[in-house]
C-alpha cells in the first residue's frame, strides 16, 4: 500500500512538473508571437550588410527604434550608448549583429527608470485583494478584468468581480459572461447606480463571505472627462477608507496599439486615482512592442500583466528580461 501511495505521489509530481514547463514553453511563444511586428522593424538591422559604420547607420538605427514606438528621448538614449559602445568601425557582419544586439539588451537594462519599476505585484491569499481596474473606452478593459479573474482563480484566490460600469449598456451582462468562462462570482446589483455605493457593498460582501480577491471593473472614460475622473477618483477613496489593510494595485489597462496616446492617457488616470501598475492589452503582431518600454520609461510605472490575444488564458505576467530577450532575438 505504502508502494503504491509512493508510485502515485511520484506520478502527481511529476506531471505537475510537465504541466508547469509546458506552461512556461506557452508563455515565451505567446511573448515572442507579440513581439513579431516590433522584431520585424529592429532585425532589418541584421539584415543590412554594414562594414563600415557611419553616422548614418546610426539614424537609421534611430529612425526604426521610433518605428517600433520606443519614443523620441528613450530612442535617443540607447543609439547614444550604442555609439559609445561600438568602437571599431569595421566590423564583420556577424561581429555587428552581436554587439547590437548585446549593447541593445544591456544599456536597456540600465536605464535607472525602467529597472527600478520591474518588479511585480505579490498578492497574499491571508489578506484581502484588490485591483481597481481603470481606462478608456475600447482599450480592453473588460477582456481583460475576465483574463485576470481567471489567473487568479487558478492561484487559488476566492474571486469576485465588481461590476462598477453602471453607465454603459450591456457592461454588466459581459462581465457575467467573463465570469462564467472564468468559474468565478460577479457581483451586479441592480438597484445601486452609483459606483462608489457598488464597491463599498462589494466590500461588505467580500468580508462578510470570504472573498480574498476583488477585480472591480469601473466604467471606461476619456482622461479629459473631469466629471467622470472625480467620480473615479471618488471610488477609489471608498477603497482607501473601507479596506485600509488590504493589497491594493490600481491598474490601468492601456491599448498597445495605440502607441504614444497611452502615456497621456496614463497620466491623467494616475493624477485621480494614484495608479501602481499598467496592464497593457492588445500586445499581438498587431501592435508595436516597443511602446512598452516608452511607457515605463515616461511614466515610471511597472508594466504587470501583457494580453496576447482574446482567448482567457491570453494573459502574461511581464518580464522585463524575457520581453528585452525576445525583442532582439
Amino acid at each position: 500500500m505504502y508502494l503504491c501511495a509512493y508510485v502515485l505521489m511520484h506520478i502527481r509530481t511529476e506531471v505537475q512538473l510537465y504541466i508547469m514547463l509546458n506552461r512556461l514553453k506557452n508563455s515565451l511563444k505567446k511573448l515572442k508571437q507579440a513581439l513579431t511586428k516590433t522584431k520585424a522593424v529592429l532585425e532589418t538591422e541584421a539584415s543590412d550588410k554594414i562594414i563600415n559604420i557611419s553616422e548614418d547607420f546610426f539614424d537609421d538605427l534611430f529612425e526604426k527604434f521610433i518605428r517600433s514606438d520606443i519614443g523620441f528621448k528613450l530612442s535617443d538614449e540607447i543609439v547614444k550608448k550604442l555609439k559609445e559602445n561600438i568602437n571599431n568601425k569595421n566590423l564583420t557582419l556577424n561581429e555587428l549583429n552581436t554587439q547590437i544586439k548585446n549593447s541593445i539588451k544591456i544599456n536597456i537594462l540600465a536605464l535607472e527608470k525602467i529597472n527600478q519599476k520591474s518588479s511585480r505585484i505579490v498578492f497574499d491569499k491571508d489578506k484581502l485583494n484588490i485591483c481597481f481596474i481603470v481606462g478608456v473606452n475600447g482599450s480592453g478593459k473588460t477582456t481583460s478584468v475576465g483574463k485576470l479573474a481567471n489567473k487568479f482563480k487558478t492561484e487559488g484566490f476566492k474571486v469576485l468581480i465588481v461590476a462598477a460600469d453602471t453607465f454603459r449598456a450591456a457592461a454588466k451582462e459581459q462581465l457575467v459572461i467573463w465570469g462564467e468562462k472564468a468559474k468565478v462570482d460577479v457581483f451586479t446589483p441592480d438597484n445601486i447606480t452609483k459606483p462608489d455605493a457598488v464597491v463599498f457593498k462589494a466590500l461588505e460582501k467580500a468580508k462578510a463571505e470570504n472573498y480574498n480577491f476583488l477585480l472591480i471593473d469601473t466604467a471606461g472614460r476619456l482622461h479629459s472627462q473631469s466629471n467622470l475622473m472625480d467620480e473615479l477618483k471618488k471610488t477609489h477613496l471608498v477603497i482607501e477608507k473601507n479596506a485600509p489593510d488590504s493589497i491594493y494595485e490600481k491598474l490601468i489597462v492601456l491599448d498597445a496599439t495605440i502607441g504614444q496616446n497611452a502615456i497621456s492617457q496614463a497620466k491623467q488616470f494616475s493624477h485621480a486615482t494614484k495608479l501602481t501598475g499598467i496592464l497593457l492589452a492588445k500586445l499581438d503582431s498587431s501592435s508595436k512592442g516597443g511602446v512598452v518600454l516608452n511607457i515605463m520609461h515616461e511614466l515610471s510605472l511597472p508594466v504587470q500583466y501583457i494580453g496576447t490575444g482574446e482567448k482567457l488564458d491570453d494573459l502574461l505576467e511581464f518580464d522585463l528580461d524575457e520581453y528585452i530577450e525576445g525583442l532582439i532575438t
